[in-house]
């Protein structure tokens, strides 16, 4: 569903972030993108999200469709979501209307506050949060891992079609691990949806069964395949 082409990224003062990335994910599955610290792994899905902070050359296409000037709005609205690695605080603004406002810009129809209010309390605790969390304000005074339930949480609302989830896992205990990774493999096969599962950590092999392992190094894609390359990186690890 999700492809990339020729894909070439830099930074203002022109260091490389990303290098000759041609990547195509398997639609309606899970496909985990792995690699080291500084590999370009943020930068590949703030560049699908079509973030303009992030220069680039090269296609980035939704199904058959050239989506490369599409701003992140118009991206949303095609069912792109980002869960993000490091969310931001947004003081003042309340969990619930923000979560509502998505909703609605994303799907294009109205809904009653309070019949959210009751589709969102339904799943809040389906992540490990509070419902009394939903008039908190967005993202503040929170822990990281309260963080990274609520951006799963998010997906969980908005049903994406493409969801890809920015170590997702960081700040989280095992037993929250095990629970989000369980939550979003039920997702995938229940939505049909395709995940762009990004981490460093490749403990998450325990819980997910991908049907692409991506492999990034240096800027670039060092290897693709299938579960069979998910367990060489597991008993290996980068550098092998």
């Amino acid at each position: 569903m999700i492809s990339l082409k020729e894909i070439e990224a830099k930074s203002e003062n022109g260091e490389i972030l990303l290098k000759d990335i041609n990547v195509e994910f398997i639609k309606d599955s899970v496909n985990l993108v792995l690699g080291a610290n500084g590999a370009g792994k943020t930068t590949l899905a703030k560049i699908i999200l079509g973030d303009e902070d992030i220069k680039h050359t090269g296609k980035v296409f939704l199904g058959k469709k050239d989506i490369t000037k599409e701003k992140m709005y118009e991206r949303a609205k095609k069912g792109i979501f980002l869960a993000h690695q490091s969310p931001v605080e947004l003081s003042g603004v309340k969990v619930l209307d923000f979560l509502h406002s998505s909703y609605q810009a994303i799907h294009d129809k109205s809904i009653d506050i309070w019949e959210f209010y009751d589709m969102a309390s339904s799943q809040i605790q389906r992540v490990g949060l509070d419902e009394i969390f939903l008039r908190r304000n967005v993202n503040e005074g929170l822990s990281g891992g309260e963080k990274k339930k609520f951006e799963v949480f998010q997906m969980l609302i908005l049903k994406p079609k493409v969801a890809i989830l920015d170590e997702i896992d960081s700040g989280l205990d095992i037993d929250s691990i095990k629970n989000i990774f369980e939550i979003v493999v039920n997702y995938q096969k229940e939505r049909k949806s395709t995940i762009i599962i990004i981490s460093h950590n490749t403990d998450i092999l325990k819980y997910i069964s991908p049907a692409q392992v991506i492999l990034l190094d240096n800027k670039s894609v060092r290897k693709k395949g299938g579960e069979d390359l998910a367990k060489e990186i597991l008993e290996n690890g980068y550098v092998k």
